[in-house]
């Protein structure tokens, strides 16, 4: 449950006692979405047709903790943990993927620029490759452009 005391305004750690259940609520606003759309009654299931406000309750709460993150560190180390953290398993998640179209589509080869762009998400952005996961390409986007966002941000803030 959300712990928050209404007497004090929202602060780093009230955010971050509070990210699972959000993170856990948002996935199974994705999960309920994703599920009505597989079995097909959306009409008779209405409620989870607003599912995919999940992904924006993830993309909200990265930014946060990007952050939070960056604020307690320089942005290169933030990045090189990151990269240290996920990229190995998304490497792997995404050769096994990439093999999988292989065999699913009964393609011979598949280019090393091609797995490249599956890897780096620029199928998304019709790079080459196939489209695989728009998720990951948003966040990494997000990733990429924070420190011209921050400067901007921090240029433009007018008392607030």
């Amino acid at each position: 449950m959300i712990k928050l005391n209404s007497k004090q305004p929202l602060n780093k750690q009230a955010i971050l006692d509070n990210r699972n259940f959000l993170m856990g609520t948002a996935m199974l606003l994705v999960l309920m979405y994703h599920f009505t759309c597989w079995i097909g009654y959306r009409k008779l299931l209405l409620p989870f047709n607003w599912g995919f406000i999940g992904v924006d309750i993830f993309l909200f709460l990265s930014a946060i903790g990007l952050g939070i993150s960056v604020s307690n560190r320089p942005y290169k180390e933030f990045i090189k943990r990151r990269l240290i953290r996920i990229m190995p398993l998304y490497i792997f998640a995404a050769t096994v993927d990439s093999l999988f179209y292989l065999f699913k589509e009964g393609k011979e080869t598949l280019s090393v620029w091609d797995w490249f762009c599956n890897l780096t998400s620029l199928s998304y952005y019709g790079v080459g490759g196939y489209l695989r996961d728009w998720y990951l390409s948003s966040l990494l986007l997000l990733y990429v452009i924070y420190p011209a966002l921050t400067l901007y941000v921090n240029k433009y803030k007018m008392g607030g």
